[in-house]
């Protein structure tokens, strides 16, 4: 098992960071991370521009609220 910060149980940590509920912050690093599939077009086009950014040597400022 698994619990979120926010107190969410999920059954692993892969079930986490996949989940719909995360804010888009999230969403971005753990497609930069390589944790998280894409679940929609919308993401698969961050992890595309994520890869371009990573091939240019550079790495995204990630900014949590």
């Amino acid at each position: 098992m698994f619990t979120s910060p926010t107190g969410e149980m999920f059954t692993s940590r892969k079930e986490y960071v996949n989940s719909i509920n995360l804010d888009t912050d999230l969403i971005m690093l753990y497609l930069w991370r390589g944790e998280r599939t894409p679940q929609n077009k919308e993401e698969q086009k961050w992890k595309e521009e994520l890869e371009a950014i990573r091939s240019r040597g550079e790495t995204p400022e990630f900014n949590f609220d």
